[in-house]
Parts: structure tokens; sequence; C-alpha cells
């Protein structure tokens, strides 16, 4: 029998496939494929168990560090404000003064003239020189895939169905990965 304690789910899965070209060869009597497969598959079972557990485990270190994400966001939010006022503080205690350039040992500091924007009063009475305008189209996916599976019906129930003559071009079905349910 194989010696399984330390193998890795992917080699537990290839001994699967290496008893089955043993059965083919017919190297293994009855007994022996028996034993074989049993052990392989409780030893794949335990270990798909300790993958799915390191899996649910994960989740909580994912939330900490989703929490601690958003606190550093907040974090630099709060430190960007600050630096923002402080800013704004500098330059009118400059103004106050009187002073545009201050050169220091470490840096040199000038307080500049903002840039010229323009501030809409009221936007509808622009002219339309000034405006521009988006066209912005979305793909119905919800009802694109139901019409796509009744036109996969419609192909199934009638075999005479021309292929080449679908209803709706541009779009197919696919299916998405296979994905893991743990409870």
């Amino acid at each position: 029998m194989p010696q399984l304690i330390n193998k890795h789910l992917y080699e537990i899965a290839d001994s699967f496939k290496d008893i089955y070209q043993m059965i083919d060869d017919n190297e293994l009597s009855e007994e022996d494929v028996a034993d074989h497969i049993e052990a392989l598959d409780i030893e794949f079972k335990l270990k798909a168990e300790q993958v799915a557990l390191v899996i649910k485990n994960l989740t909580p270190m994912q939330d900490y560090a989703k929490q601690e994400s958003d606190r550093l966001k907040e974090r630099s939010a709060s430190l960007k404000a600050k630096q923002e006022w402080l800013k704004i503080y500098l330059v009118n205690c400059m103004a106050k003064v009187g002073e545009t350039k201050i050169k220091g040992d470490l840096l040199t500091i000038t307080s500049c003239q903002g840039k010229e924007y323009p501030k809409i009063d009221n936007e509808e009475e622009l002219p339309d020189e000034h405006v521009k305008y988006e066209v912005v189209s979305k793909i119905d996916k919800k009802g694109l895939l139901k019409s796509l599976q009744e036109e996969r019906a419609a192909i199934e129930e009638n075999p005479d169905y021309d292929a080449d003559n679908e209803l709706i071009k541009g779009a197919h079905i696919e299916r998405a990965d296979n994905y893991l349910r743990i409870s």
C-alpha cells in the first residue's frame, strides 16, 4: 500500500490515475485494488478537509486585513485633511503679513496665485458650444442571458433548427469556473 501521509492533495489525486493504470495492466489483484482505492479515498478526503479548514480559517484573517485597510484609509484621509488645512492656514498667514515667499534653511515657501477656472452658476443657460454630451450604453446581461437560454432551448427542442440563423448574434453562453462552498 502506498505511503500517503506526507503526500500533497494533487499527488494523492495522481495516485488514483496510477492505480487505474495498474488495473489496466493487470498488475494488482482485486483485493489490492480495493485496499489501494480505499486508502487513497480516505487520505484524499482527509487532505481535502484540511485544505477546506485552511480556506475557512483565512476568512477571519481576510476580515482583519480589510478592517486594518479601512482604518489606514481613514487615517490617510485624516492626515490629508490636516495637510490641506495647514496649507490654507499658512497661505492665509502669509497673506496677512504681506509675504509671498519665505526662504528658510531647509525649505523655500511660496504663496502662489490660484488658477482661474469656470464656476458654473446655471448649467442650462450655457451656450451649446460649451457643453459636451456623452452617451452611455449598458448591456442588460440578465435579459441577454435569458434570451440566449430561450434560444438554446428552442434549438434543443427542434433538431431541424439551423444554428447558422441564430437569433442573437454577438453573444453566446459560457459557464463560469467551478467554485467551493464550505459549510
